[in-house]
């Protein structure tokens, strides 16, 4: 029954560490009840952005620390954009805050969002770089391990008679 399951379920635990530590498998679930949780939040509270802002931003802390004091992943390339990912996200947190205040200066605003742009621009440029840079590795790798058979020169049949 174990491999049965392994063989349905197993390629979505391939990249987690294999110590036998149930905290490594969890990231998915959390993952997926923190989302849940969010959903909830912004329909729930709707009148209340200031307790959403809160929520969210304990939420990533919260997986921050899980992200950093695991590191679940086999990977270190993946635990690193995962801190990365999770840091902007919680970067991204805080600034929200400027929107739910009463104190808002147009200049103000504008410095927030332009700020929360250059965030994410900056997170999705660091996260397709560090992919290309990951992919070509893997490549040249690939290239230098298989060995390329050169065709053995065929006879000068020329020169026969």
């Amino acid at each position: 029954k174990n491999e049965d399951y392994l063989r349905k379920y197993g390629m979505m635990y391939d990249h987690f560490k294999d110590d036998r530590s149930w905290y490594h498998l969890q990231f998915y679930p959390t993952f997926l009840i923190r989302r849940l949780v969010f959903v909830i939040c912004l329909v729930l509270f709707e009148g209340y952005p200031e307790l959403q802002c809160n929520i969210f931003i304990t939420s990533s802390l919260l997986a921050l620390t899980y992200l950093i004091g695991l590191q679940p992943f086999k990977d270190k390339v993946n635990n690193v954009l995962m801190i990365i990912n999770e840091t902007c996200l919680l970067l991204v947190g805080f600034l929200q805050v400027v929107f739910t205040t009463d104190i808002k200066t147009k200049s103000l605003v504008d410095i927030t969002g332009w700020i929360m742009i250059a965030i994410c621009s900056t997170n999705v440029l660091a996260n397709f770089a560090i992919s290309v840079v990951v992919n070509v590795k893997a490549r040249i790798a690939k290239c230098k391990s298989s060995k390329v058979v050169e065709p053995e020169p065929e006879p000068d049949n020329t020169n026969m008679f």
